[in-house]
Parts: C-alpha cells; structure tokens; sequence
C-alpha cells in the first residue's frame, strides 16, 4: 500500500508560491498542516515567522514552531532551536541548551549543526558541563578544528 501525505503536497505548493513571489500563499499553503502535526510545515512557518516573511515577524512563535516541528527528530529544526538558545531568539540565551540541540542534528549528519557545535565550543560560548557527548572522539576533532580555524584569523 502507498501512503500519501497531504503535507507533502502543501509542502510543494508553499515553495511553488514562495518561488513566484507569492510569499501569503506560501504561508498558507502549509499554516493547516503545521497546525495538524507536520514538523516539516512547522519549521517552514518558524522560518517565515523568524524572518516576518507572509507574517509579522515574531521570534517567540518562530522558538515554539521550532521546538514542535523538533520535537519528532526534524534535524533542520533541532538546529533552528539550537540556534535560537545561541542567539537568544525568541528565548534567553542558554549555551548549553544550545550546544544540546546541536548534538542532536549532529546525531542525525547535519554538517551545519557541527558546524556551529564546534564554534560553540571553540569560543567557549556557554559551560558544556553535563551535555552528553555525541562522540568523545568526533567532538574533540571538531573542537580542534575550530580552534585551528579561529586561531589562523588571528592578526
């Protein structure tokens, strides 16, 4: 049996409107779907709210859409919430938290979220005390190569 997901199809019209400008539409074409569970239409109208784009910007709606579609494991979304705690958008900034979520998209391959794990921890944004690992071996790689990074921009 094939299932098919209405989400999916909200999803493509969404980026269909956003494509031709019609960034409302786009807005609407996945507000039903995020409202019913989808994580992917949840991030995407975090993104839109983040940003004030088919809305009012509002960084607190942007943190809770975030948190809901990171919730069932969307990577991109764990890493907005990361990014958030890092940022303090739409929450007070929180280092560890965010260095937490982070790990979590790390788990799943995301670059971009180790990426910004291994600057969290290069420019010792917050105490990692109690953050589990991800891998003793993967972080103390990422930390040496940010640190290698940070120390060649140096004048």
């Amino acid at each position: 049996m094939l299932w098919v997901w209405p989400s999916g199809a909200d999803f493509a019209a969404a980026e269909a409107a956003e494509q031709r400008g019609d960034v409302p539409a786009a807005y609407e074409a996945c507000k039903t779907d995020a409202e019913a569970g989808d994580a992917g239409c949840q991030n995407y109208l975090g993104v839109m709210s983040e940003r004030g784009r088919g809305v009012t910007r509002n960084a607190t709606e942007a943190m809770r859409l975030f948190r809901l579609a990171a919730a069932p494991g969307l990577t991109a979304a764990q890493h907005n919430v990361g990014r958030a705690y890092a940022t303090g958008l739409g929450v007070r900034k929180n280092q560890p938290e965010a260095a937490r979520c982070y790990r979590m998209a790390v788990e799943q391959g995301d670059p971009a979220a180790q990426n910004a794990l291994a600057i969290l921890k290069a420019t010792g944004g917050g105490s990692l005390r109690g953050a589990r690992p991800v891998s003793t071996r993967r972080d103390e790689r990422l930390f040496a190569g940010a640190t290698q990074s940070r120390g060649s921009l140096r004048p």
